[in-house]
């Protein structure tokens, strides 16, 4: 029963999990004034050999146009692209981030984060999928009462499609994008087992029904599958399954050409048409797609989970001079870097992010100030930060001050004597910030050194 329902769920993502999808090999350097950024990728067959080959044409495209130059071809077809950036990172897989530093004289706070499709927008996306399930229940109501809507029992149907049906489809596209948010996995961690329980309370599917559906899929019978959807129908009408009225409900091809034919004329399949010869000019008039397809388009946005995505692969590295303050990768001692893995191919509800944050120190700087490294790591970072706050006035009373630090011992005695020239408790315990930083670090040194 489980399996039989699960098909129903996931049959387009089944199909997909063998398909070919693309493996992206990523690898960004910072360097003064921005980054390097190298991207290497394929495509694989889905095999268990994973035979590489070289990625669609638009795919192509796609990143060349975030590059400069042409790629350099490997020896499978692999493609390369390079580039110098400054703080935006290119999308040239899909999403958007930054590489932001704050540098100073004593040393640079380095932070890196960078999200890869998906959405950063939940709000939305739950809007997006709730305004596609009311759009696809309106046509849905304007196709059954154009065959059913002499039926005497059509007020009770209409009513449990608009009201219900609709209801519990809204509750179905949140559950399903709620998942991975609750760390669960589709087909896995009991999503399945309570969709099943969901719509057997409200007695949309019965195990006789679930019964009929899988027989349907494996025999490849589309009559059986539509058995479900007639006593669904029928229960609501108020009529015996094999009623004449129902007689749509039997016969695959009538259902499809009645449904094609109420749609052709709808607002809804000319804007449809209307948008997709924009966005395919060179298109011929046959290869526009026709109103069932345009339906399951919508229906889909919805439900995502049926869009069976490729389950796209991304090796992400970012090489730093020091083991980072925090972040979601590993880091590798060895090669000084940090990595991930990512796959992108289940669709999730917020985008998967990756993000580092590490300092680098002005070595020479610092010894020259205070004789020695005394800020690193998070002083660092909260030194830099500190900075940053500092209004140009501020600066110009700082700078000065930390200049007189010729790294003898006297420089403790002039960074313990600074004030702002304002007199207030704002800027007094401004200064008492970087005072604590560096005394702090002092003493933890000198701790060291015993």
């Amino acid at each position: 029963m489980r399996w039989t329902f699960l098909g129903l769920l996931t049959v387009a993502c089944a199909a997909a999990s063998g398909c070919s999808h693309n493996h992206y090999q990523v690898r960004m350097t910072p360097k003064d004034g921005g980054f390097e950024r190298t991207i290497t990728f394929w495509q694989e067959d889905g095999s268990d050999t994973s035979k590489r080959g070289p990625a669609n044409d638009e795919e192509q495209a796609r990143i060349q146009k975030c590059y400069d130059g042409t790629a350099k071809v490997g020896d499978q077809g692999e493609r390369t692209f390079h580039g110098s950036f400054e703080q935006e990172t290119p999308g040239d897989i899909g999403g958007a981030g930054r590489l932001e530093r704050l540098e100073t004289s004593l040393g640079t706070a380095w932070f890196y984060v960078e999200r890869f499709r998906g959405n950063d927008d939940p709000a939305g996306e739950l809007a997006h999928r709730q305004e596609a399930i009311d759009k696809a229940v309106d046509l849905l109501l304007g196709w059954l009462e154009k065959e059913l809507g002499s039926e005497p029992g059509y007020p009770r149907l209409r009513t449990f499609v608009d009201e219900q049906f609709r209801h519990d489809l809204k509750n179905l596209a949140v559950s399903l994008w709620a998942a991975p948010l609750n760390g669960e996995t589709i087909g896995e961690d009991g999503v399945v087992e309570r969709l099943w329980l969901y719509l057997r309370q409200r007695d949309y599917v019965t195990p006789h029904d679930l019964a009929v559906i899988g027989r349907s899929m494996a025999t490849e019978d589309p009559t059986l599958g539509l058995r479900p959807l007639a006593r669904i129908v029928a229960r609501e009408l108020d009529v015996s399954p094999e009623s004449d009225a129902l007689a749509v409900f039997r016969d695959p091809k009538r259902l499809e050409k009645s449904m094609d034919a109420y749609l052709r004329d709808t607002e809804f399949y000319t804007q449809f048409v209307s948008e997709w010869q924009a966005s395919h000019q060179e298109a011929k008039p046959e290869e526009v797609p026709g109103p069932g397809d345009a339906f399951g388009e919508m229906f889909s946005e919805a439900f995502p989970l049926f869009d069976g995505e490729p389950n796209d692969v991304v090796d992400l590295v970012l090489d730093i001079p020091c083991k980072p303050i925090s972040t979601n990768g590993k880091w590798d001692e060895t090669t000084k870097s940090v990595n991930w893995k990512l796959n992108l191919g289940t669709p999730q509800p917020l985008s998967i992010v990756c993000s580092a944050l590490w300092a680098t120190p002005n070595k020479e700087e610092q010894k020259r100030r205070f004789g020695k490294v005394v800020l690193d790591g998070d002083g660092l970072v909260e030194y830099a930060l500190w900075h940053e706050s500092l209004s140009a006035d501020e600066v110009t009373q700082w700078e000065p001050t930390l200049a007189k630090c010729q790294g003898g011992e006297n420089w403790q005695a002039i960074v313990k004597s600074f004030r702002f020239q304002q007199e207030s408790d704002t800027a007094t315990r401004l200064a008492d910030q970087l005072k604590g930083w560096l005394n702090l670090e002092e003493e933890k040194g000198k701790k060291e050194e015993e």
